[in-house]
C-alpha cells in the first residue's frame, strides 16, 4: 500500500491523485497559478458562474479551499445568476487593459449547466466578440446532460458556443479537463477567444485516479500578436472582422503546434476509421473492448481511431492526415452531429477522402441515435455490424457481437422492474407542507427541490417553466380562461437568481396569483449552498411590497425565529398551522399577493446538527403499533418518507425510521392516538451501548478473487443514503492499492430519496478503464443498498446469469408511493427473484436492521454489506486500505470501521454475529399460521380487550364461518381467515377504554424507553372530545400534548373497561362509538346471510366484502370518511353476492 492523503489532491506536485470531477476544476485554476508563477508571470485567476448540476458542487469544492485560493490569488465569486456571472468574467479580461491594474492579467473561468448557457448567450457573444487579454484568458465550461437525468430537457451546449464563435474543447477524462484547460488558457491569451470546454455528465460524475503535473504542461512557444488583445472601445463591425479575420484563424495556428487530438493504430494499410470526441470517445473503446477488439486486432483488421480534442473548429490538418486514404470512417457523437458536419466539408473534393456515415449510414438510413445519449453496448452492436459487413470481423469479436445482440433481446418470462424509485422530499422538508394548495385550487412549478411535486397528484401542479419564468405561464393563460388564480411555487434561490422580476411582471399584467416563495436558507438541490445576496425574509418582504403587491404574509414552523427581527407593519406573521386557512383567503384577493414560507431545509439541518453548527432537539417520535390502525392519516398530513410501514400479526402498522427523521414532527397532526414524542435523554439503543467488540481481532481474512483485467462493481441505493460516500471509499482504496480506478455516481435528482447508482472499476492498468459506466451484463459484484433500486433497470441490466454475485440489504425501504397507496403490494419476493435469476449468486443480508439495533443508524448499512461482500470474497481489495479509506473518509470513523466488521462477522462467523444481535420478537402476538391459530389468536386478544364472554361471541360466529369454508378445502380456509380478521378489527373497537389499555398494560412503553439513555420524558398527543378544540377551517379536533401524568389515567381508565357497552358507559354515548357498533352488527349480519348460499361462484366476493371491511380504520374523522367511502362497495358487494343467490333459486 502508498502513503496517500487527502490534501494530495491539490497539494502533490507530480505523481497520481484520486479526484472528482469538481475537485479537478479546482486543482485546474490552482494549476494555471502555478503555471504562470513559474513562467514569471504576476497573474490572477477568477472563477465566477452558477451552480447546476452537472457542476453543482463546483461552488462547495472552491469554497473548501478558500486558503488556497487566497494563497493563490484567484477569486471565487459565485454569480447571482449565470449571465452576471459571465459578463463579470468578461470584466476580468478588461484588466489586461486597465492602466492601473495590479497584476499582469487575469485568467478566468466561467460556469453553468446547459440551460445556464442558454440564458447566457447575450453575455457569451459579447464577451467573446471583446476578446481576451494576453496574460488572462477566459473559459466557459459547460455542464451538458445529455440523458436530462437532473434536467428539465435534455442539453447539449456545443452547438450554443460554436454560435458565439467560440473554439469548443471536449474532455474525456479528468487528466484530459486538466491538461486541455490549461491549453484551453494559453489558447485563450494567444488567439483573443473566449474557449468553451463541454463536460457532459459520464465525465463530470466520474471519478478517476488522474495523473498530475506541472511537467505535463509544457507548450510550443508561438508569437503574440497585438491585434489579438481585448481593446475598448471597438464598433460592432470591427470586433466582429478581428474575430472572425484574425483571431479564429489563430486558433488553427495553435492547434498545429500544441495539438489536443490524438491518433490510434493508424497505417499505410489502415482502411476504416472511427473518429470520437469525450464521452463518445470513451464509449467506442468500451465497445471495442466488448467486442474483444485490441490494437493488435485492430491493425489486422485495418481500424484506425481519431480523437478530436478539440471540436470546433476542427483542426483540419490532423483529419486530413487521419483520413484521407481510408475508405469508410464512421464519426460516433452523442446528440446532433458537429464533428460529422465539419468533417464532410474538410474533406469534400479532396483525392482518396472516406465515405464518411455517422447519424446515418452510407444509403442514408438511422445508425447512430441523435436523441438521448449513447451507451456502449448498443454501440458495440453498431460497431459489430458495420466490421461485420465490411468482411474484418475476427471470430472472437463474431461471437462476443452474436452474444452481445442476445443480452438486448428480451427474455421469455422475465420477471418486469418495478416502478422507479422517484425522487422525493426529504423528512421534514419545507416542501412537504409548503407545496400544498387548497382544495380547487393549481399551482405551478419551477426549478428546484419543490419542483417534485409535480409528480404528487395532490399538489394539482398544471405546469413547470423554466428557471427565471415562474409565474409568466399565468399571464398567457389568466385573460382565456374562468379560473381566477392560481399559485405558483418559487424557490428562495429562483428569487434571487431570477423571479424577482416576475413578480413585477405579474403586477404589471394586472393578473390575480399567489407567488409562494419558499424560503429555505439554502440551494438543498445541488447541495446545501447558501442563496447568493443572502436576503432575509424582512428584505424580501419590503422589495415585494415596493413592487405594489395586493398583501404579503409570511408563515413559519418557528415564530421565535422571527423574535427581534423587523418585518414590515403591513405583513402578517403566522404559525405553519394556518397555512391552509392563509392560502384558502389569499386566493379570494384580487391581484398580486405573495406568501413567504419560511422554514429551513430539512437536509441542511441535518448536516448541520451533525457537524453541531445547528442545536440537534432532543425529541423523538414513535408509534405504539398496537394503537395505529395503519390507516396512513399521518403520512397524508405530512408527507414525510421517515413514516414507514410495519409489518405485524395484526396487519400492517407504521413506524418512524428514526434513521431518517429530521424532527419536523409535522407527523404529529396525523389523528392517531399512537404517537408519543420522547424529549429530553439521548437517543441510544441499549444494543449500541453494550455492543462489545472482541470479536473484531478474531476476523479471518478470506481467500481474494484475482484481479480481473477489469473488475466492475455496481451499487444500488437511495439518495442520501451514503451510496456515494462509499464509493469514494471504494476508489480510494483502490489508489491506496495502487491500481487504476473509476468511479461514476449516477444521482440525478435522487440525491432526494431517488434512486442512485455508483459504477465502481478497478484495473491494474489504467487505460483498460474507458467508460465509467458498467456495460450491460458486465457487473462481477453489485450491491443493492436499496432493493427497489437494485431491481430497477439501472442496476439490474449490469447483471450477468453466469458472473454476478449479488449482495443484497434485507430491509426493505418502501417508495414515496406508500404514502397514497398505504395497502400496495409491494413485490418484494418478486424483486428478489428478479435479480437471482440474473445472478450467478445471490446473498440476502439483514445489514439494515443490524446497522439500526447494534449501531443505532441504518446508514452504517451500506459498510456493513460492504464488509459482507469483501469477507465473501469477492473484491479484490484489502481490508487494509479499505478501513484506511474509511479513516480518510473522516465521517464518523469509529462505528463506520465496526459496521465494516460487523459485515464481515456475518459471513466468517453467523452464530457469533448471532449472539451480537439478538432479534427480539415483534410486539404483539405471534403469526399465526393457520385459521383456527388465527381464530385462537384473535379470541385471547378479545378476552383481554374484554372479557371471556365477548371472546366467545368471536369464537361461535367464527365456527360457523369454518363450517361454511370447510366445503371449499381448495381455498384454503381464506374466507374463514379473512372474516377473522375483519371481525375482530370491528369487535376490538380502539374506544378510549382500549388505548389506555395498549399503553398502561402492553411493553409499549419499555420497549420505547430502551432506546434512550437519561431522562427521556414521554409526551403523549391526544384530541379527547370533551376537551378538544376544533380547527377553523377543516372542523377537525386538535390533537394536545398530555405529559407522563396521564400514564396513571391510562391505567384508571384500562381498569374501567368492564363498563364498555352498559350503562354506564359514558364514551359508548357518542355517535361515534355508536356507529362503530353498528359496523360491526352490520358485519356479522351480512356474513350470516351470505353463509348459507355460499358457493365457488360467489366465494371471492364474500372474501372481498370482508376484506373491504377492514379498510375502515382510523380514528374519528379519518375512520368516518374512510367509512363513507368503503360502506357503498360493501353494499353493492353483498348485494351482489345476494343477489346472485337470488337468481340461481330463480333458475
Amino acid at each position: 500500500m502508498q502513503a496517500v492523503s487527502l490534501r494530495d489532491r491539490y497539494e502533490l506536485e507530480q505523481g497520481l491523485v484520486f479526484l472528482n470531477p469538481m475537485q479537478a476544476l479546482v486543482r485546474l485554476v490552482l494549476t494555471q497559478a502555478q503555471v504562470d508563477s513559474r513562467a514569471g508571470l504576476n497573474t490572477a485567476g477568477f472563477v465566477s458562474g452558477y451552480r447546476g448540476s452537472p457542476l453543482g458542487g463546483f461552488d462547495k469544492a472552491l469554497w473548501s479551499e478558500s486558503q488556497l485560493l487566497t494563497d493563490a490569488h484567484i477569486k471565487f465569486q459565485p454569480g447571482l445568476n449565470e449571465d452576471l456571472a459571465a459578463t463579470s468574467v468578461w470584466g476580468s479580461q478588461l484588466t489586461g487593459i486597465d492602466p492601473k491594474r495590479t497584476v499582469d492579467g487575469v485568467f478566468g473561468l466561467w460556469y453553468g449547466k446547459g440551460p445556464g448557457v442558454d440564458r447566457s448567450m447575450d453575455a457569451l457573444k459579447h464577451a467573446n466578440m471583446a476578446g481576451t487579454s494576453r496574460f488572462g484568458g477566459a473559459l466557459a465550461v459547460a455542464g451538458d446532460d445529455h440523458g436530462a437525468f437532473s434536467s428539465s430537457n435534455a442539453h447539449q451546449s456545443d452547438h450554443m458556443l460554436i454560435g458565439a464563435s467560440m473554439p469548443v474543447l471536449y474532455p474525456a477524462t479528468l487528466e484530459e479537463l486538466i491538461d486541455f484547460g490549461i491549453r484551453g488558457w494559453a489558447l485563450s491569451r494567444f488567439s483573443g477567444c473566449w474557449v468553451g470546454i463541454k463536460l457532459v455528465s459520464e465525465i463530470a460524475e466520474t471519478s478517476r485516479i488522474t495523473a498530475v503535473g506541472l511537467d505535463r504542461h509544457q507548450l510550443s512557444p508561438l508569437e503574440y500578436d497585438p491585434a489579438c488583445e481585448i481593446s475598448w472601445p471597438a464598433p460592432p463591425l470591427m470586433m466582429e472582422r478581428s474575430l472572425v479575420e484574425v483571431r479564429l484563424p489563430r486558433v488553427h495556428e495553435f492547434t498545429n503546434a500544441n495539438g489536443f487530438d490524438a491518433t490510434l493504430w493508424r497505417e499505410q494499410r489502415s482502411r476504416l476509421g472511427i473518429v470520437a470526441a469525450g464521452k463518445s470517445w470513451l464509449d467506442v473503446r468500451e465497445a471495442l473492448s466488448l467486442l474483444g477488439i485490441d490494437e493488435a486486432e485492430a491493425r489486422r483488421m485495418g481500424l484506425a481511431l481519431y480523437k478530436p480534442g478539440l471540436i470546433w473548429p476542427l483542426n483540419a490538418t490532423g483529419l486530413r492526415e487521419f483520413a484521407l486514404g481510408l475508405n469508410e470512417m464512421m464519426v460516433v457523437e452523442e446528440k446532433r452531429p458537429i464533428i460529422e458536419d465539419q468533417a464532410a466539408r474538410l474533406l469534400y473534393g479532396l483525392a482518396g477522402a472516406p465515405q464518411i456515415i455517422g447519424e446515418q449510414d452510407a444509403k442514408g438510413h438511422p445508425l447512430i441515435a441523435v436523441a438521448g445519449d449513447l451507451q456502449a453496448l448498443d454501440l458495440a452492436v453498431t460497431l459489430g455490424d458495420w466490421l461485420e459487413g465490411k468482411g474484418t470481423l475476427g471470430d472472437t469479436a463474431q461471437a462476443r457481437l452474436t452474444d452481445l445482440k442476445h443480452r438486448r433481446e428480451p427474455q421469455d418470462n422475465a420477471i418486469a422492474a418495478p416502478p422507479p424509485r422517484k425522487p422525493f422530499y426529504c423528512a421534514g422538508c419545507p416542501h412537504n407542507t409548503s407545496t400544498r394548495v387548497p382544495e380547487g385550487s393549481h399551482a405551478m412549478a419551477g426549478i428546484g427541490c419543490h419542483g417534485m411535486a409535480a409528480w404528487i397528484p395532490s399538489r394539482s401542479i398544471v405546469s413547470m417553466t423554466h428557471m427565471g419564468g415562474e409565474g409568466m405561464h399565468w399571464l398567457g393563460r389568466a385573460p382565456f380562461t374562468d379560473e381566477s388564480h392560481i399559485f405558483q411555487n418559487v424557490g428562495d434561490g429562483t428569487y434571487a437568481h431570477s423571479a424577482s422580476l416576475n413578480i413585477r411582471a405579474a403586477v404589471a399584467a394586472g393578473v390575480t396569483m399567489t407567488f409562494k416563495i419558499l424560503y429555505n436558507e439554502a440551494v438543498a438541490m445541488t447541495g446545501g449552498q447558501p442563496v447568493e445576496a443572502g436576503l432575509s425574509v424582512g428584505q424580501i418582504c419590503e422589495l415585494v411590497l415596493a413592487e405594489h403587491v395586493a398583501e404579503v404574509v409570511v408563515v413559519t414552523d418557528d415564530l421565535h425565529r422571527f423574535d427581534g427581527a423587523v418585518l414590515p407593519r403591513a405583513v402578517t406573521l403566522l404559525p405553519r398551522e394556518q397555512f391552509d386557512e392563509v392560502q384558502e383567503r389569499l386566493r379570494e384577493k384580487a391581484g398580486v399577493t405573495v406568501l413567504i414560507y419560511a422554514q429551513g431545509c430539512a437536509a441542511e439541518k441535518r448536516r448541520k446538527r451533525k457537524r453541531q453548527q445547528l442545536e440537534d432537539p432532543a425529541v423523538r417520535v414513535m408509534i405504539n403499533d398496537r394503537v395505529c390502525e395503519g390507516c396512513g392519516d399521518c403520512g397524508r398530513k405530512s408527507n414525510c418518507v421517515a413514516i414507514q410501514p410495519l409489518e405485524t400479526p395484526l396487519g400492517r402498522k407504521r413506524k418512524i425510521n428514526q434513521s431518517a427523521c429530521n424532527k419536523d414532527l409535522s407527523c404529529l397532526r396525523g389523528f392517531c392516538p399512537s404517537f408519543v414524542s420522547f424529549e429530553g435523554g439521548e437517543y441510544a439503543p441499549r444494543k449500541t451501548r453494550e455492543l462489545e467488540q472482541s470479536w473484531r481481532a478474531e476476523l479471518p481474512t478470506p481467500e481474494a478473487r484475482a484481479l480481473p483485467d477489469v473488475f466492475s462493481l455496481a451499487m444500488a441505493g437511495i439518495g442520501g443514503g451514503g451510496v456515494v460516500s462509499v464509493a469514494a471509499i471504494m476508489g480510494m482504496a483502490a489508489h491506496i492499492e495502487g491500481l487504476g480506478a473509476s468511479i461514476l455516481d449516477v444521482t440525478g435528482l435522487a440525491q432526494k430519496n431517488g434512486a442512485v447508482y455508483s459504477h465502481i472499476r478497478f484495473s491494474r492498468d489504467p487505460d483498460r478503464l474507458a467508460s465509467g459506466r458498467i456495460p450491460e451484463g458486465c457487473a462481477d459484484v453489485v450491491l443493492g443498498f436499496d432493493l427497489i433500486a437494485a431491481a430497477g433497470e439501472g442496476a439490474a441490466k449490469t447483471l450477468n446469469a453466469n458472473q454476478t454475485e449479488t449482495f443484497l440489504n434485507a430491509v426493505f425501504t418502501p417508495s414515496a408511493d406508500f404514502i397514497d397507496d398505504g395497502d400496495q403490494d409491494f413485490g418484494e419476493e418478486r424483486m428478489r427473484q428478479r435479480i437471482n435469476e440474473r445472478s450467478r449468486k445471490m446473498a440476502v443480508i439483514d445489514a439494515g436492521g443490524a446497522a439500526e439495533r447494534l449501531l443505532g443508524d441504518q446508514i452504517f448499512s451500506n459498510l456493513v454489506l460492504l464488509g459482507a461482500a469483501w469477507q465473501s470474497g469477492t473484491i479484490p481489495l484489502s481490508a487494509d486500505a479499505l478501513k484506511t479509506a474509511i479513516t480518510l473518509n473522516g465521517a464518523s470513523v469509529d462505528k463506520s470501521l465496526v459496521a465494516f466488521d460487523l459485515g464481515r462477522l456475518v459471513i466468517a462467523d453467523s452464530a457469533r454475529f448471532a449472539e451480537l444481535d439478538q432479534i427480539e420478537g415483534m410486539a404483539g402476538a405471534p403469526v399465526a399460521e393457520t385459521a383456527d391459530a388465527l381464530i385462537a389468536q384473535r379470541a385471547t386478544l378479545l378476552e383481554d380487550y374484554q372479557n371471556r364472554a365477548y371472546a366467545d361471541r368471536f369464537r361461535a360466529f367464527m365456527k360457523k364461518v369454518a363450517a361454511a369454508d370447510n366445503a371449499f378445502p381448495d381455498r384454503n380456509q381464506a374466507l374463514t381467515r379473512r372474516v377473522a380478521e375483519a371481525l375482530f378489527k370491528h369487535m376490538a373497537i380502539k374506544d378510549e377504554y382500549e388505548v389506555a389499555r395498549l399503553y398502561a398494560e402492553t411493553d409499549f412503553m419499555a420497549r420505547a424507553q430502551e432506546n434512550f439513555s437519561g431522562d427521556a420524558r414521554p409526551v403523549f398527543h391526544l384530541a379527547p372530545p370533551l376537551l378538544s378544540k376544533r380547527d377553523p377551517v377543516t372542523g377537525e379536533l386538535i390533537k394536545r400534548q398530555f405529559g407522563s401524568w396521564i400514564l396513571p389515567a391510562f391505567r384508571v381508565l384500562a381498569k374501567l373497561r368492564p363498563l364498555r357497552e352498559t350503562p354506564f358507559d359514558v364514551f359508548g354515548l357518542t355517535e361515534e362509538r355508536r356507529w362503530e357498533r353498528a359496523l360491526r352488527s352490520q358485519l356479522m349480519d351480512d356474513i350470516d346471510a351470505m353463509l348459507p348460499e355460499l358457493n365457488p361462484g360467489n366465494y371471492d366476493d364474500v372474501v372481498y366484502y370482508a376484506a373491504l371491511s377492514l379498510e375502515i380504520r382510523g380514528f374519528g374523522h379519518v375512520k368516518k370518511a374512510n367509512g363513507d367511502r368503503i360502506e357503498p362497495q360493501l353494499r353493492e358487494c353483498r348485494d351482489r353476492v345476494l343477489s346472485t343467490i337470488v337468481r340461481e333459486y330463480a333458475a
